[in-house]
């Protein structure tokens, strides 16, 4: 049982690095992208904001913030969470 265990961790283990480095979110390069526009912005700041911010929010959440949609206080206020400790983390 205790195997069994053990291969089931790990084959989640490797479909979720897979995931994460080949398929990056269609989100992902126009994040980056209007990142890079912004005061003291470089490539590398921008792609780790990036991936934290995927890591955080889902693709619905990010094209609603992209797009400028109001999701209302609650998440008006977890994005800019977010966008804070990534700031913070990716100095």
């Amino acid at each position: 049982m205790a195997k069994i265990l053990l291969y089931v961790g790990l084959a989640a283990l490797l479909v979720f690095v897979i995931n994460r480095e080949f398929f990056t979110p269609e989100t992902w390069e126009p994040f980056v992208q209007a990142c890079l526009k912004g005061p003291q912005a470089s490539q590398a700041r921008c792609e780790c904001l990036a991936d934290f911010v995927h890591d955080q929010l889902n693709t619905r959440e990010i094209k609603a913030v992209m797009e400028g949609r109001d999701g209302g206080q609650s998440f008006q206020e977890r994005v800019g969470e977010v966008i804070r400790q990534g700031s913070l983390r990716c100095q």
